[in-house]
């Protein structure tokens, strides 16, 4: 039996302990927002996009019913997240009508 996949085993185990002990404050921090986009009417709650950013501020966006007007505001609401200097991560969808976005801002 050959020890090459030991050596490599413990390359790999010294690399992440290694990667382990390097000092937290030189990782920048990293600030996250989240788009909700709600596109049908259900469980009471309406059409509409929910913004909320880092630091709690929070904005609500009608969708009215209109579906060319909604993906504009969609459309929009993400263009303005990626304007504050986030960058988008994840996107989570639970049928067609429920959609979450998530940006990451690295400070």
């Amino acid at each position: 039996m050959s020890k090459t996949p030991l050596y490599v085993l413990i390359a790999i185990a010294s690399t992440l302990f290694l990667s382990a002990q390097i000092d937290q404050s030189q990782a920048p921090s990293v600030a996250y927002a989240t788009v909700q986009v709600v596109k049908g009417r259900s469980l009471g709650i309406d059409r509409e996009i929910e913004i909320v950013y880092a630091d709690g501020q929070e904005e609500e966006i009608d969708l009215g019913e209109s579906e060319e007007k909604s993906i504009t505001l969609i459309n929009q609401a993400l263009n303005s997240v990626a304007a504050k200097g986030y960058q988008l991560k994840y996107v989570t969808q639970a049928g067609e009508r429920f959609t979450v976005y998530t940006f990451e801002k690295k400070e």
